[in-house]
């Protein structure tokens, strides 16, 4: 499923929201997020973004925290200008982040 992205009325211009999954980790999910609202191919992706998941995360720990669904864990996160918050019900909201 592409990324949702709609208007903020608050701080942050955009809101993107994506759903993850078996087939599509939330390490993924993340990345095809941020790509989406840059559009940018998430193959290139290290490149035109500058940094990597890896860079601030290990993606492989992170997709296993999210993975059991009970609603009981979420994972808050900054990269780069984007805030990402992960919740184990499937469902990744990533907005830019403001400095304040």
């Amino acid at each position: 499923m592409p990324p949702k992205i709609h208007q903020n009325g608050g701080d942050s211009p955009y809101v993107i929201d994506q759903t993850y999954d078996d087939v599509t980790p939330a390490s993924i999910a993340i990345i095809k997020a941020i790509c989406a609202v840059e559009n940018v191919d998430p193959v290139d992706a290290p490149d035109d973004l500058g940094f990597t998941l890896h860079d601030h995360v290990d993606p492989e720990a992170l997709d296993t925290m999210v993975t059991n669904g009970t609603g009981d864990v979420s994972v808050e996160l900054r990269l780069e200008d984007y805030h990402v918050l992960v919740e184990d019900t499937g469902r990744i909201r990533v907005r830019l982040a403001s400095d304040g």
